[in-house]
């Protein structure tokens, strides 16, 4: 997949909207915005350009489940984790499986 970049007044161009409306929209960043430095002789400027509507709709939903399947790879750590410590036991089963292999380690002789 081939990505474009353009200024806010292709784009608006491009979308068949006002350029202010595309300002908004880039405000509330419905559009993705793309950054980059441009080498010019004395100086580096940096130059922002944005991609299409449609274009940071697909990036953002590949974007959001990819997140969501790391959130539910976390989760799903997390949760083994919480099994694992479960599985071990604590300082009180400890102490009563200590008391057990007393009382059943202890012969009638020597009571």
């Amino acid at each position: 997949m081939q990505l474009k970049i353009y200024k806010l007044s292709e784009l608006a161009e491009l979308e068949g909207i006002h350029y202010q409306t595309a300002l908004k929209r880039a405000k509330s960043e419905k559009y993705i915005a793309v950054t980059f430095s441009v080498r010019q002789r004395t100086k580096t400027v940096e130059m922002t350009r944005y991609l299409s509507k449609a274009d940071s709709e697909v990036v953002l939903a590949a974007f959001n489940s990819l997140e969501a399947k790391n959130e539910d790879t976390r989760s799903d750590s997390s949760f083994s984790e919480l099994s694992k410590k479960k599985t071990k036991p604590g300082k009180r089963s400890l102490g009563l499986l200590k008391k057990h292999r007393k009382n059943t380690d202890s012969t009638p002789e020597t009571r």
